[in-house]
């Protein structure tokens, strides 16, 4: 059983999230605003509104320093390994890693410039 698409790629409200914060816009898939996902053929196109990151394309934007781990009750969380670092919690690995992407630029721990 294939996980659908739409779960192996961030929400369009995190892309869109993504975005503001000047993350580059070169996912392998794209969000429409009407919430249609689609893999472009032109990472050019000017119909592209937010990219749909997968988890691999987050995760080389990451820290090294932060893991995934999947909880009990099914949920993922994104962390490093000491107690009082930022987490962030989502029902899926990739959302879980945008969160924290979001959070690491936000917060400035990590610079959108480097990515």
């Amino acid at each position: 059983m294939s996980l659908p698409l739409a779960k192996q790629v961030i929400s369009q409200p995190l892309a869109k999230r993504l975005k503001a914060l000047n993350v580059r816009q070169d996912s392998i898939f794209a969000w429409h605003l009407d919430g249609t996902l689609f893999q472009p053929m032109d990472m050019e196109n000017p119909y592209i509104d937010y990219s749909a990151f997968t988890s691999s394309e987050i995760g080389e934007m990451l820290p090294g320093v932060y893991h995934p781990f999947k909880m009990d009750d099914g949920r993922y969380i994104w962390l490093r390994e000491k107690e009082n670092d930022p987490r962030s919690y989502a029902d899926t690995e990739t959302e879980a890693r945008g969160l924290m992407l979001a959070y690491l630029i936000k917060t400035k721990i990590i610079n959108v410039k480097d990515l």
